[in-house]
């Protein structure tokens, strides 16, 4: 029974975490839209740390459930399917803000480079990756 109650705990503990997670994920989405790079960052930082929990919840809940029985499985299989689906709802909310994010760093991309083109079209060169840069205007070496 030791098992039993370990194992709940466990898969309480792990429902708690995850739904943080999904509340920061939506904090998260905010904060992608009102463009403020360190509170973004600060959310990444804790965003870590909650996934590094969750990591070893499910290593404990994994050896915990080797351990149990099928009848105190099913007594958890509820609670698993809600750590389940708010894993589920966690993963779509971090793929849109992956999406937000990708989105956003080519239109900067592109407002950089249509801002480099204006600023210096004669001194205008590209690196080995394709960017845009803009020249110093020469070495002061004339040929």
């Amino acid at each position: 029974m030791s098992n039993d109650v370990s194992l709940s705990n466990a898969l309480q503990e792990q429902l708690s975490r995850l739904n943080e997670l999904e509340k920061l994920l939506h904090t998260e989405k905010n904060v992608i839209g009102l463009r403020d790079s360190n509170k973004l960052l600060a959310l990444s930082d804790e965003k870590e740390q909650l996934l590094n929990h969750v990591q070893q919840l499910d290593n404990l809940i994994a050896t915990l459930q080797k351990s149990s029985d099928s009848q105190e499985q099913s007594e958890h299989a509820n609670l698993i399917k809600q750590i389940q689906s708010t894993l589920q709802r966690c993963q779509q909310l971090n793929e849109q803000n992956g999406d937000v994010i990708q989105q956003n760093q080519i239109a900067v991309e592109r407002i950089r480079h249509s801002l480099l083109e204006n600023r210096g079209k004669s001194s205008l060169t590209y690196d080995n990756k394709g960017k845009a840069n803009i020249g110093r205007g020469g070495l002061g070496i004339k040929a």
